[in-house]
């Protein structure tokens, strides 16, 4: 993940203080996931994908064909990377997994309806 977030950077033309500042993580953390010393949790996957303009499941796809494709991965695929990528997440962030799955399957809350009509 790492190689591919610096890759996606400097294709933007981000420095690393850049990226960091547009997705609230310091330049250090940064430094650190893109040599892949450290790991992030979803929230912060899900704002470098944002800020490097590209789904969160493109930051975690094994190849960069598979990264660059237009089509979003099987549910099978994506159930497979999903426990993959949970075996090194620590209680907390197990726990908000856990908590948003459950979350999707009860369907739509208020704020999603809301945010769909508007």
């Amino acid at each position: 993940m790492g190689r591919r977030i610096s890759q996606l950077r400097k294709n933007l033309g981000y420095s690393q203080e850049g990226l960091a500042e547009v997705a609230s993580v310091s330049a250090a953390f940064l430094a650190h996931l893109e040599v892949g010393s450290r790991q992030c949790s979803l929230t912060v996957l899900a704002r470098l994908a944002q800020a490097l303009e590209v789904a969160p499941w493109q930051l975690l796809a094994e190849d960069k064909a598979s990264a660059e494709s237009p089509t979003p991965p099987t549910p099978a695929q994506l159930v497979r990377q999903i426990a993959q990528d949970a075996k090194d997440l620590d209680e907390a962030d197990l726990q908000l997994v856990s908590g948003l799955v459950q979350r999707l399957k009860l369907g739509p809350g208020p704020r999603r309806r809301a945010n769909r009509q508007g």
